[in-house]
């Protein structure tokens, strides 16, 4: 039996604890009765569940928990990275799984608008593993999931050096809400520490939310180029029209006050624009409502530590752990323009005058339905429908477009945002305007790969009112500002799976 992976990322303080529980595990004999295999099969280690398998039966484009594909009962994710990191807490529900306290435990702090003594960061940089009680049915989960195996390949930033905590969104053109998915994007220098789940609920029926730190919370990482990368962050499983779940605001307002415990200084801010905000204005109003009611004693609020050995030796099936979210709904498509495959033409020639068509005359009867109206579409999504295809044949767009790209849809036309699909309808990226701090650049565009946002790419200019064709000099990628690298991973180029 393989020694738990939790082991291999383990700091160096847990190393002697490691290996004891290796010797106790390499000594346990491999069963040879058919039965026996059955069941060391269905009592496999949490940690190792999907572990140094093949992917190629994952969801490929999973928006939620829920889609991702079962093998075996266990969630199956497309990287070794989000499995490990889905397994880490899955161990972590398994090893706090305890009795909820007491109603008399809170001493009537309701929505956490009282003083609160909360467990400390550990000296490494690390939040204590284990369960947070907000309620006797409600608990903040904190599960470990190291990028690094050993903490020396750490950076870690000087107290002076850091000024703020940022509070960010996953925001990306899938929807994509998975926390475990979006650690895994972040493979590079581009992370924050800190990763935030979506409401979900345990096995006994307790609602939970999971943070997932990777690494201290005083690790160098890029997250918020326009406050200088400097201090530690957190994304939140949010896209821009979600709305912000009770309990992620409840388990904002603990992991912030935790983090201004360690480092007073910092000041709680959120990303930019409306990104991050609603759930620093949740901080906010605590900050309020506990200075309006005067100094008080102090609420423990009730802790289940994780213990290291026995989250390295959980075992347990998906069900006795938690209650799985349902399959995502697709993205509703208002409009959609299908980008022909023409043959290569002049670029003059593909926007030639077409002759006028004979006017047809309409059969008297039967009566001629009148469609329902559709959403107007936006002047962007109006050119593209028109000019795509041309565009992909240019060399100033070839490394920008990819060549899967088969058609175009809008979710919501208002917004601008035109989405770019392969042939069998799964999105590739997305056109926007460009953006500079919240303000939209007129005849400036970006197309951003999947889990991309668009600021982090090169513009290039566009003159909607004109075809492609006429406007030559207006081509041209111009020299992108300093890229906003607040959600994902360094992106490489989109293909199909």
């Amino acid at each position: 039996m393989k020694v738990s992976r939790y082991c291999d990322h383990a700091p160096l303080r847990d190393r002697a604890l490691c290996a004891t529980l290796a010797l106790g595990l390499f000594a346990a004999a491999a069963p040879t009765d058919p039965a026996q295999a059955q069941q060391a099969a269905t009592s496999q280690l949490v940690k190792e569940r999907n572990v140094g398998v093949s992917r190629h039966r994952a969801t490929p484009l999973p928006r939620s928990e829920g889609d991702q594909a079962l093998v075996d009962g266990w969630p199956l994710y497309r990287t070794e990275r989000s499995q490990i990191a889905f397994n880490d807490v899955m161990a972590t529900i398994k090893a706090t799984d305890s009795a909820p306290p007491k109603a008399t435990a809170f001493k009537g702090c309701t929505a956490l608008e009282c003083e609160l003594t909360l467990p400390a960061l550990q000296a490494d940089g690390w939040l204590p593993a284990g369960r947070i009680w907000i309620s006797p049915s409600e608990y903040l989960l904190i599960a470990h999931s190291p990028r690094q195996r050993d903490p020396r390949f750490y950076r870690r930033r000087m107290q002076v050096d850091m000024k703020y905590f940022v509070l960010h969104e996953f925001q990306n053109s899938s929807r994509n809400t998975d926390v475990f998915d979006t650690i895994s994007a972040h493979s590079g220098s581009v992370f924050v520490p800190l990763y935030m789940s979506k409401q979900t609920v345990d096995a006994r029926g307790h609602q939970f939310v999971t943070v997932v730190q990777v690494a201290p919370y005083n690790v160098v990482s890029i997250h918020a180029s326009n406050k200088g990368s400097s201090g530690p962050g957190m994304e939140v499983a949010k896209n821009g029209n979600d709305i912000l779940e009770p309990l992620q605001a409840s388990a904002g307002v603990l992991i912030s006050t935790m983090i201004k415990s360690a480092a007073p200084h910092l000041q709680v801010v959120n990303h930019r624009g409306t990104e991050g905000l609603p759930m620093l204005q949740a901080y906010e109003r605590r900050l309020a409502a506990v200075r309006s009611r005067g100094r008080a004693t102090a609420v423990t609020l009730p802790f289940t530590a994780a213990a290291l050995q026995r989250v390295a030796s959980a075992e347990a099936g998906l069900g006795d752990l938690i209650q799985r979210r349902g399959v995502s709904p697709k993205i509703p498509i208002a409009q959609r323009g299908f980008v022909p495959q023409k043959p290569p033409v002049e670029v003059a020639a593909a926007f030639a005058p077409s002759p006028a068509p004979a006017k047809a005359t309409l059969p008297s009867s039967p009566p001629i339905a009148v469609p329902t109206p559709q959403p107007a579409l936006s002047q962007l999504a109006i050119f593209l429908r028109t000019n795509l295809a041309t565009m992909m044949r240019l060399p100033q767009f070839t490394a920008i477009i990819p060549s899967e790209v088969a058609s175009i849809a809008v979710n919501t036309p208002d917004t601008g945002v035109v989405y770019a699909l392969d042939k069998d309808d799964h999105i590739l990226g997305k056109f926007a305007a460009r953006q500079d701090q919240g303000q939209v650049i007129t005849g400036q565009y970006v197309y951003a790969a999947l889990d991309r946002q668009v600021d982090q790419d090169a513009a290039f200019n566009l003159d909607l009112t004109k075809p492609i064709g006429m406007q030559p000099a207006a081509l041209e990628p111009q020299a992108s500002v300093a890229p906003e690298t607040s959600l994902p991973e360094t992106i490489r180029r989109p293909s199909r799976r």
